[in-house]
């Protein structure tokens, strides 16, 4: 019995994916995926770069990433800037977030940050340029579609001079 109540749970269920950037220079990103780490440095810190996969081939892959971030001292805490482009095939994405992390300040070697970051998501695709086996699929996309939706990231880190551990969440409310 508790083989076909596995079964059944595990077919039975509806799944749900996205597509998400991917990029190798984490280090150069850490604001991307945790917020917390806004402004982890006394300096204004900008970076920006740029991924292509399958160079030479028409609509392959590629993403540019564009990440500013400062810590301010009246506010306790930092502020930052990320603006990320991915284009893969026809599908295009642009998300652009604002993110602020407060940093508490734990012994003179140590802090713990909490970082928060909201923005929005845009994400477009031809379907005129798809090409299906079968054109009389009722799923067909056949026009230009447009999907604006916000969205936000939670974080916490803790930084020491020779550790650092965080954790976070990206695109809660999908």
């Amino acid at each position: 019995m508790k083989n076909i109540l596995f079964f059944l749970l595990v077919t039975c269920t509806i799944a749900k994916g996205q597509n998400d950037f991917q990029l190798s220079h984490f280090m150069y990103n850490e604001m991307t995926f945790n917020p917390a780490a806004t402004g982890n440095s006394n300096k204004f810190i900008v970076s920006l770069l740029a991924r292509k996969q399958w160079t030479g081939m028409d609509r392959s892959p590629a993403s540019q990433f564009f990440n500013a971030h400062a810590y301010i001292n009246k506010i306790k805490g930092g502020l930052g800037l990320t603006i990320i482009n991915d284009q893969i095939g026809y599908e295009n994405t642009l998300n652009l977030k604002l993110s602020y992390a407060y940093h508490l300040k734990l012994s003179e070697s140590s802090s713990l940050s909490a970082g928060f970051s909201g923005g929005f998501i845009n994400k477009k695709l031809d379907g005129t340029k798809l090409i299906y086996e079968q054109n009389s699929d009722p799923n067909a996309i056949v026009n230009q579609t447009s999907m604006f939706m916000p969205d936000f990231a939670a974080g916490l880190e803790y930084n020491s001079e020779k550790f650092t551990a965080g954790i976070s969440s990206t695109h809660i409310t999908q």
